[in-house]
């Protein structure tokens, strides 16, 4: 028998390396074709044809039950459960486009149980606690580093008066903060969309008297940036940096950090996130004040002023507003009233 070429070995690997990426490349491309980022999904996929090739598999409709059960037992172990259950959703939309391209006999992901997952209440501050918090980072202002302290206390107003993520207020640049028409610009969040924001008269204050910071930051630095919000080197804002610093203030405030575990609920911890929770229940909390007899016609409003793609994340919001009203007294209902923004760093519980 005559040894098989060296070449030929090689165009057989490179054909089965394409069986199983092509395919792969194909989906993402069609994913991302329908406004889905698809960055995360994409990366574990690719460590998921990793793991076929390792253990010889050249093609789709080789991929059986036995192979899928020896996957999901090994990441059931490794992630957390929500972890497992997106990965085999996302798993069992790709073997479906497999299965409708015909590179696939069938879908063995689709009987796989996803693992139970306690729910999750998101940690909302108590106007109490907004003024421990603020008021603990603007006694930080006669620190040896004033300029920082305040340069961190209108960033963490800016994120709750405008409910951002974090990553978007990263992001902002100068051009996207127009004060004189009073909006600001997220560009290319989630679903690459834009939404332009109007701000009120505090806000408008707020990101005004930010200016002046900002001037004596980048003066300091020695050079002029893009983005809105800038650290001491003039560069752009890490959300690293801003999480592990928020994390400081809420300890310096002396609000709990530890989660609540409860039988089959979690309560979050507060962290930075949470001051994006609060301004969407505090928002909501206004409107049932102001009379708004059907609040679900608000949540579209919310939904696309928070730029969700799906009214469930908006409705978690709601869940949590009417357990304040079915629990609250007058007083306990106060607690969660709005919070007053103040620049100048005088605030009211």
């Amino acid at each position: 028998m005559r040894p098989i070429p060296i070449a030929y070995v090689g165009q057989i690997r490179n054909t089965a390396c394409d069986n199983i990426m092509e395919p792969l490349d194909s989906y993402i491309a069609l994913r991302k074709s329908l406004g889905f980022k698809y960055s995360s999904q994409a990366s574990f996929l690719r460590s998921f044809a990793g793991f076929l090739k390792s253990r010889g598999v050249t093609s789709y409709d080789q991929v059986d039950n036995s192979t899928a059960n020896m996957w999901t037992m090994s990441r059931r172990a490794e992630v957390a459960p929500h972890t497992f259950n997106s990965e085999i959703s996302t798993l069992g939309s790709f073997f479906n486009y497999l299965v409708d391209c015909e590179m696939a006999v069938s879908n063995p992901f689709e009987s796989v149980s996803p693992v139970r997952v306690p729910g999750y209440v998101p940690f909302v501050f108590t106007v109490e606690q907004m003024f421990f918090l603020f008021d603990a980072i603007h006694r930080g202002h006669k620190n040896p580093h004033p300029v920082r302290e305040q340069a961190y206390y209108h960033i963490y107003h800016t994120i709750y008066a405008l409910g951002l993520r974090a990553s978007e207020l990263c992001n902002l640049t100068l051009k996207d903060v127009d004060l004189e028409r009073d909006t600001v610009l997220i560009r290319q969040t989630k679903f690459f969309k834009d939404r332009l924001l109007p701000i009120n008269l505090r806000t408008h204050d707020l990101l005004s008297e930010y200016l002046d910071i900002r001037k004596k930051r980048a003066s300091h630095a020695g050079k002029e940036s893009q983005w809105f919000f800038i650290n001491r080197a003039g560069g752009k804002m890490s959300r690293c940096s801003l999480t592990i610093t928020f994390q400081r203030y809420v300890s310096r405030a002396g609000i709990s950090s530890e989660k609540r575990l409860h039988p089959n609920v979690v309560f979050g911890a507060p962290h930075l996130h949470s001051l994006r929770h609060t301004f969407a229940v505090h928002r909501l909390l206004k409107w049932y004040r102001d009379g708004t007899e059907d609040i679900n016609s608000k949540l579209p409003q919310l939904a696309t002023y928070m730029g969700h793609t799906h009214f469930s994340y908006t409705q978690v919001y709601l869940t949590i507003t009417e357990e304040i009203f079915k629990l609250a007294s007058k007083k306990y209902e106060k607690k969660y009233d709005t919070f007053d923004i103040n620049p100048q760093g005088r605030h009211k519980p």
